[in-house]
């Protein structure tokens, strides 16, 4: 009794190379959503300080500057960190309800927000960064 080759060699490599793409795509990671830390640094004094991205509030509080790490503890922590898409986003900054800066910037990795503020010219600044800040 012979056995019958249901599928064909050529078939067979087809059906291979099928599965084997199905199976890769399947592992994929689903990159859609990224890291976006926000760390409100220096040179706060009881201030305060609201952080709004894409509009949605982030940070309300009021923060002081630890100078021994050159950034404030909000809530028990320093970075407020989120999830959101790539593509364009806005962050808004509000110090004391008078002093607002607002910015629009690009995300296509993990970036790190630092916002400064110059109490003498009463103007805040911020500064992108791809990596996670030293003191974090």
């Amino acid at each position: 009794m012979t056995a019958t080759r249901l599928i064909s060699p050529g078939k067979s490599s087809a059906i291979f190379i099928m599965a084997f793409v199905l199976i890769a795509m399947a592992c994929k990671k689903d990159n859609k959503y990224i890291l976006v830390g926000i760390n409100i640094e220096t040179a706060f004094e009881q201030d305060q300080v609201q952080v709004f991205l894409d509009g949605q509030k982030k940070i309300d509080a009021r923060a002081t500057t630890q100078w021994t790490i050159g950034a404030c503890i909000i809530n028990g922590k320093i970075t407020d960190s989120s999830f959101t898409d790539k593509g364009e986003h806005e962050i808004r900054v509000i110090i004391n309800n008078s002093i607002a800066h607002t910015e629009k910037f690009s995300l296509n990795s993990q970036l790190f927000l630092r916002v400064l503020f110059d109490r003498q010219a009463n103007q805040v600044s911020i500064i992108y960064s791809g990596t996670r800040p030293i003191y974090d």
